[in-house]
């Protein structure tokens, strides 16, 4: 968790030194997938270090430490022969025991897994609360990569008492999600 923590920190600086205009969608290095931060009034930090995680986004405007909130995401190649259909319905089978087991790092608590589709693709949704007992959202989902599956991993924090017009911005977020691996 502190790993999480100093990675929104660095985010923060990240963004504080970059007040260029972005794009709407931000767009995953492998293309796979996108997600819209710019009509949430998002950014994300650019030249992240090597080994962590693709995409750290924030409020663009930093907030005040009592509405920090953060979305990470993470990708992790594993070698697979399946068929492109089966990998874009794996993220249908995540179950809780799964869930924890893909988000140990982060030590959730009393996990909900939801599944929905998008463009083709399941996604697993998981409502938890980290260690801290900060409200935690998540959206796991695979597809197809060069020599295996990619599995994608998008972590959101925010404060428990959030206002909830701020905390709607983390499911606007995640709920801006485009996949765009493989065909339809």
């Amino acid at each position: 968790m502190r790993r999480v923590i100093s990675y929104a920190a660095m985010a923060v600086l990240v963004l504080a030194a970059s007040a260029a205009a972005q794009t709407a969608r931000w767009t995953d290095p492998t293309g796979a997938w996108s997600l819209d931060l710019q009509s949430v009034g998002w950014a994300y930090g650019e030249g992240l270090p090597q080994g962590g995680p693709v995409l750290i986004a924030v409020p663009f405007v930093a907030p005040p430490e009592h509405e920090v909130r953060a979305c990470l995401a993470e990708e992790v190649i594993e070698p697979s022969a399946e068929v492109q259909s089966d990998v874009r319905a794996r993220g249908g089978e995540i179950d809780i025991v799964q869930a924890c087991a893909i988000l140990t790092r982060l030590q959730i608590r009393a996990p909900v897994v939801t599944h929905r589709e998008v463009d083709g693709v399941s996604v697993a949704d998981v409502h938890a609360l980290a260690p801290n007992g900060n409200p935690l959202r998540a959206s796991i989902f695979y597809t197809p990569a060069a020599g295996g599956v990619m599995r994608t991993t998008i972590s959101c924090f925010r404060p428990p008492d959030l206002a909830p017009a701020k905390a709607a911005e983390i499911d606007a977020v995640l709920n801006s999600l485009r996949i765009h691996a493989g065909p339809q």
